[in-house]
């Protein structure tokens, strides 16, 4: 019986994995750890990444999913990042939103920045403050320290970026330092987590988050079509020992399947990118747009009458000045 249900196991973790890797990192390939409760992975039965996926399948509503992934990479304001998501099936395409750590939010009628409401009250706080800022919900999260965000990203296609100008900056509380020079510059896992959570970006952090946003997409789009060339036990096995935090269960998974594979089969360029415009008040706090705020449910298809969301425009490639 333990063999039988290891090879079950495994088998659906491929599945998973599968389905992540293809739809650039949605949240639906972890389950909820002993905290949550629910069916373990030796209680379904799966055999391939395809099999029961209807053809006649047609996306609804009910298939849009709403992640807010957080990075909590060190105990300050840089070292952090918020990037919420919205898989549409329908489109056929992810929706890339990433939120300035700095933003002003009101929760609780208490008004912080988005970073101090987690610091406040963890992810429960975070995600509130996200809901309360976007008018969305937040179905799922998936949190990453920065151990586990290196061993995630380790297993995808490594992305090259043009970095603007030198960054350089010694972390006296870690002890690290970080050299990215100006030019063409492969992001591997480390490289990522330093461009993340760079602390002196000339634009401060309205550049960090375009820089973020970006290269997240690309991270996306360009592990679609790349990544399976070296195989997927690895990444099974990153997997299982990554360590990411998430609320995402085995009934989560068993219903996106059919969404999951139609979003695959279905699209072009997976992962859009859709930037928050905004700016800093006379005290220094940054307000997103109240028309970028607008329009998210319509771009998030939350209303049935805002089913179809309008194109966007992507942020520049480089980091501004």
């Amino acid at each position: 019986m333990a063999k039988k249900g290891t090879k079950i196991a495994l088998t659906y973790f491929i599945t998973i994995i599968v389905s992540i890797l293809l739809i650039g990192g949605v949240a639906v390939f972890l389950f909820s750890r002993a905290t949550h409760k629910g069916p373990s992975v030796a209680d379904i039965e799966v055999t391939s990444s395809t099999e029961n996926i209807s053809e006649e399948y047609v996306p609804s509503m009910l298939d849009n999913q709403t992640t807010l992934f957080i990075l909590d990479a060190e105990d300050r304001i840089s070292g952090s990042a918020f990037v919420l998501t919205r898989l549409l099936p329908s489109q056929a395409k992810l929706l890339i939103v990433p939120l300035q750590s700095d933003t002003m939010i009101t929760l609780n009628g208490e008004e912080k920045t988005l970073y101090d409401h987690y610091l406040t009250g963890g992810v429960s706080y975070a995600r509130r403050a996200v809901e309360s800022l976007c008018d969305v919900s937040v179905d799922k999260y998936m949190k990453f320290d920065r151990f586990s965000f290196e061993n995630f990203v380790a297993h995808f296609t490594i992305v090259n970026y043009n970095v603007p100008y030198d960054l350089i900056y010694e972390n006296e509380k870690t002890g690290e330092t970080t050299v990215l020079r100006e030019g063409g510059q492969a992001m591997d896992p480390t490289s990522m987590r330093k461009l993340f959570t760079y602390p002196e970006f000339s634009n401060g952090e309205t550049a960090r988050n375009t820089v973020i946003g970006t290269i997240v997409t690309e991270f996306i789009n360009s592990s679609k079509d790349t990544r399976f060339e070296s195989g997927i036990d690895p990444i099974v096995e990153a997997v299982l020992q990554s360590g990411v935090d998430t609320d995402i269960t085995v009934y989560d998974y068993e219903f996106k399947k059919e969404a999951m594979q139609y979003t695959i089969e279905n699209s072009n360029k997976l992962a859009e990118l859709i930037m928050p415009t905004g700016d800093y008040d006379e005290n220094g706090a940054y307000r997103p747009d109240a028309d970028f705020i607008k329009s998210l449910r319509s771009l998030f298809a939350v209303d049935i009458y805002s089913y179809e969301s309008s194109d966007t425009t992507e942020a520049p490639e480089e980091i501004p000045e």
